[in-house]
């Protein structure tokens, strides 16, 4: 997938969202000056800020941001406090990133927003240390973090672009409970991971299976939710159910990315 940045800014600024195609408004390009309803223009007064932190809640600076919908991105690296700010959001999703340098043994975070008309959100971002990474070779399940098991090996994972190299191991690293992301529309959010290499599509899926670390009650469903950089939304890859003190179900990963345990 290829991603076009199209503004780079510094925190703060005050700068406007790349035109984007609404597709709720009117549609007919011939409209007339005898037109009654003509298309209306994009609703761009919403708000997203906050503070990038480290493992230790201290401020990040210079993490550096995407603010994406679709392939248009802008861009923010944050200050000497971890602030962040994208202001002039116009209605839509959004994909907003905490990158991570290549190498760096940290973790990208990637929350999926659904921002309304004026909406003013506070999302802070944590970028935590990657666990130790296990090499891939013939397919396997691979205890990738405490707890969290996905069967993977070689030529499972596709990059997510043609400058990445091949995947050649995986990573992850468990959220804690007092940084999960927010995640609209769940209506508990349980646990949460970040994956490694961020972004690797794995178009067979990866099956997943996840410890009951956390006593849920029998007979409770939770869902597993995959967050989908390019289509701005939270991804279900499947349905747990609490059976003799275990999570079983069917679970598959279409990707490596931040994913949460979710009661929907």
């Amino acid at each position: 997938m290829t991603r076009l940045v199209l503004a780079l800014v510094a925190c703060g600024g005050d700068i406007k969202d790349p035109v984007f195609t609404d597709t709720t408004t009117d549609t007919d390009t011939t409209a007339t000056e005898s037109d009654t309803n003509p298309p209306s223009a994009p609703d761009c007064t919403g708000n997203v800020s906050g503070f990038a932190r480290d493992a230790e809640s201290a401020p990040a600076e210079g993490v550096d941001l995407r603010f994406c919908r679709g392939s248009a991105c802008r861009t923010a690296t944050t200050l000497a406090d971890g602030a962040y700010e994208f202001a002039n959001v116009c209605v839509g999703a959004y994909s907003l990133e905490f990158t991570a340098e290549k190498d760096s043994g940290l973790a990208t975070l990637i929350i999926p927003l659904d921002i309304a008309d004026g909406e003013v959100l506070t999302v802070d971002g944590f970028q935590l240390p990657l666990d130790p990474a296990t090499t891939l070779g013939s397919a396997t399940e691979i205890e990738v973090v405490d707890g969290l098991h996905i069967t993977v090996g070689t030529g499972d994972l596709e990059p997510p672009d043609a400058l990445s190299v091949a995947a050649t191991d995986i990573a992850g690293v468990a959220i804690p409970t007092e940084l999960l992301p927010p995640v609209q529309g769940a209506t508990t959010v349980v646990a949460g991971w970040n994956l490694h290499p961020f972004d690797y599509e794995a178009p067979a899926g990866l099956p997943v299976r996840v410890d009951n670390l956390w006593s849920l009650p029998e007979g409770g469903a939770y869902e597993l939710w995959v967050a989908d950089y390019t289509l701005s939304v939270w991804t279900v890859a499947g349905t747990f159910t609490v059976d003799e003190g275990s999570l079983v179900g069917i679970v598959s990963l279409p990707m490596l990315s931040t994913m949460v345990l979710v009661q929907p």
